[in-house]
């Protein structure tokens, strides 16, 4: 089965993590619309659950032309990034947005796509530490 998501292992330990996604978002021109956290959600009905956060965040000229282009990209915008514990190890996942963007018919060469991709894999590596 196909994801179509990126993971990478963070170098830090979670809350490391997620205070260095913040701060990789806020270092730039986008906006954090949600932080979800799903432990403490999990907490609220008495089920453990490892620390997992989602992030969900966006810039209206990154994403508006590509809802332009196709309608269903607003399913996958605005952008996510999510972080949990996995066992020993700290995981950063985030859709492969050249896969999705191919999925719904979109040129995944045609801008903004290859610069939103260089945008979250450089916000997962500040996040991980590398």
């Amino acid at each position: 089965m196909t994801t179509n998501l990126i993971s990478k292992t963070s170098a830090s330990n979670f809350e490391d993590t997620t205070n260095q996604l913040r701060a990789a978002i806020g270092a730039r021109p986008l906006k954090l619309f949600a932080e979800i956290d799903h432990a403490k959600g999990a907490a609220s009905i008495d089920i453990d659950l490892a620390p997992s956060t989602l992030f969900i965040f966006g810039n209206p000229k990154g994403g508006s032309p590509l809802m332009q282009r196709n309608a269903q990209m607003g399913i996958v915008l605005p952008l996510k990034m999510h972080i949990y514990q996995a066992q020993d190890e700290v995981v950063i996942s985030y859709p492969d947005i050249l896969a999705v963007a191919d999925g719904f018919g979109l040129d995944k060469t045609q801008q903004p796509l290859p610069n939103i991709a260089a945008m979250l894999d450089g916000l997962a590596n500040e996040a991980a530490g590398k």
